[in-house]
């Protein structure tokens, strides 16, 4: 027997060479993580909005964050000053039209925040009521200047009126009576209000989305799921063509739908089944065109043409509780616990998935296969809904890997043949996994629980 004895210097070099490699690769990932380590004020982070700085702002569970680009400055509460921002889950963000931001609390208050003097006022009229849990989820503003709050079961309206250089501590600043439209139809509704690009309030509450004080003639249709459709923050876009775009959930699936109010067509343009309860599908808007759905995997949908969608694997811990695009296309996730993840696309290559063309052929692949076909909750046959949710690679010449794709035998997809999609041919290719028991063979690939692939 030989035993090999290494000095302090070798595993001292062996350290920082893994270090600089490690390095070398993570600068060229499309993904970046910031988190408590890169001074975050705290892991779980529920709002994400950019200023018209530049500044982005990141609501936590303890405190509120401004990032630079390149640290962090931290809010926190302190009892001894009643100028510092109030305690508590910070929930909702928003930057009004005189520069102010606004900081919603779950707990149902409001801070506002003036830059000038870095010191935080507290809407005593927007406080806690006796006859209801006011969870605070949204604040919009009108172009007449009025901010609509959502919260649960109530819709509040807030006017702040200053004069002109007026500090926000001097007294300048007068809230108005609040304007409380209550619903009931649910015992625990989330109501959200949204400003499109005209200033118009949209409204989501008991399952119904409608603009505020306005009347549609065809108002949008949602398919009723299995329990009550709920929507999150972040989840109703105006794409800018005549679009509105919605995420919805029930207890089993997750919508997003596309309405058209001048046609009123409402356009059922993705439904998944969850793979985990705690991921509440949200999505963002790019300046480019594009819809993004962030859930367990990234959906880039075009909105000129819904068919084309492009599928990108995220590289994060944690489910996402929010997403926001930046104003220069980079996107902002926050975690439940995890922190902030910053996706750069322009980083990172993938391809275009032929939506109907290719789950056509992986369809008609599976049942030459044998591959049983899979009942969802209520009975619908979905063998290929969540398809997209597996694909890990792609290749220099265009073709997807998908070595996971779930049976109602395998639900996780681990022990299941290998597919290869052949882009430039359209057809679908099957490579055998190896079986339990089995030897493996140069033609298999083992057994594995998480694949990798790298060309």
């Amino acid at each position: 027997m030989v035993i090999r004895i290494f000095s302090r210097n070798y595993f001292l070099q062996l350290f920082c060479g893994l270090f600089l490699v490690a390095s070398s690769v993570f600068a060229q990932s499309a993904w970046q993580h910031l988190g408590v380590n890169e001074g975050l004020a705290q892991g779980f982070v529920q709002a994400i909005m950019q200023d018209s700085r530049g500044f982005m702002w990141f609501g936590t569970s303890d405190g509120l964050s401004r990032y630079d680009g390149y640290s962090f400055k931290n809010y926190r509460n302190d009892p001894t000053d009643s100028t510092s921002i109030s305690t508590g889950m910070v929930s909702a963000l928003h930057e009004c039209t005189s520069g102010l931001v606004w900081v919603g609390f779950l707990a149902g208050n409001i801070d506002v925040f003036d830059r000038r003097t870095e010191q935080f006022i507290h809407l005593n009229e927007v406080q806690w009521s006796p006859t209801i849990v006011p969870q605070l989820y949204s604040i919009a503003e009108d172009s007449a200047g009025i901010h609509w709050v959502g919260r649960r079961n109530e819709i509040l309206r807030i006017e702040l009126q200053r004069e002109k250089g007026e500090s926000l501590l001097s007294g300048g600043v007068r809230v108005k009576p609040l304007q409380q439209q209550s619903v009931s139809k649910y015992s625990d509704p989330i109501v959200l209000t949204y400003a499109d690009r005209s200033g118009t309030i949209w409204v989501w509450m008991d399952e119904h989305l409608r603009p505020l004080h306005r009347a549609l003639p065809k108002p949008p249709v949602f398919r009723r799921g299995i329990g009550q459709l709920k929507s999150y923050p972040d989840c109703i876009f105006d794409d800018g063509i005549g679009n509105y775009w919605v995420a919805i959930c029930d207890t089993s699936k997750s919508y997003l739908y596309s309405y058209n109010p001048v046609t009123g067509t409402t356009t059922n343009i993705v439904e998944k089944e969850y793979l985990s309860n705690s991921t509440m599908p949200t999505i963002a808007k790019d300046g480019k065109g594009f819809i993004w759905r962030v859930a367990e995997t990234l959906l880039k949908i075009n909105i000129q043409d819904i068919t084309e969608q492009t599928l990108i694997k995220m590289q994060i811990l944690g489910a996402p509780l929010r997403a926001m695009i930046d104003s220069s296309g980079l996107l902002w996730i926050g975690t439940n616990g995890y922190g902030i993840y910053k996706y750069n696309s322009s980083v990172e290559r993938f391809g275009v998935i032929p939506r109907l063309q290719f789950q056509t052929a992986v369809m008609q692949a599976m049942e030459v296969a044998g591959f049983p076909q899979r009942k969802n909750t209520v009975g619908e046959t979905s063998q290929f809904a969540d398809l997209y949710h597996y694909a890990v690679f792609r290749d220099h010449d265009g073709n997807q890997w998908y070595p996971c794709i779930p049976t109602i035998d395998d639900p996780g997809g681990y022990n299941n043949d290998v597919l290869w999609y052949d882009s430039a041919a359209g057809t679908v290719k099957k490579f055998r996994r190896q079986k339990r028991g089995e030897s493996l063979t140069p033609q298999q690939f083992p057994i594995s629980i998480y694949v990798k692939m790298l060309e």
